[in-house]
């Protein structure tokens, strides 16, 4: 199954979810605003929709991913899958709290609280 009919499908939880074709015409017709956008949040239904959160990271657009709504197995292989890309882009992965984490292309610094304290 494509990414096209995976984020085409009408979604009855949320009234104002755009598709995939109108997220990406709308990055085309306005670039200055989503290269402003440093950070893009997600919280996928399946494991389909996690390439999306790949495309991000290969165009230097930092994600985060909420996998609350993804069942185990989903949880485990959007993680592996995301970890990959990350690998491939030499980049980085900090998880946020149980559930969330933030990948980052490597045009991203991410340092945490204790690296800070070690002075790494």
């Amino acid at each position: 199954m494509g990414w096209k009919k995976i984020f085409n499908k009408p979604n009855k939880e949320f009234t104002n979810v755009k598709t995939a074709d109108e997220l990406y015409e709308a990055e085309e017709t306005s670039t200055q605003q989503v290269k402003e956008a440093n950070i893009v949040t997600f919280e996928p239904h399946s494991f389909e929709e996690v390439q999306y959160i790949a495309d991000h990271l290969v165009n230097n657009r930092s994600s985060i991913l909420n996998v609350s709504r993804l069942n185990d197995k989903q949880k485990i292989r959007a993680i592996d899958f995301l970890s990959g890309v990350v690998y491939t882009i030499d980049g980085s992965i900090q998880k946020l709290s149980p559930g969330l984490y933030l990948f980052a292309p490597k045009t991203m610094n991410v340092t945490s609280h204790d690296d800070l304290i070690k002075g790494e």
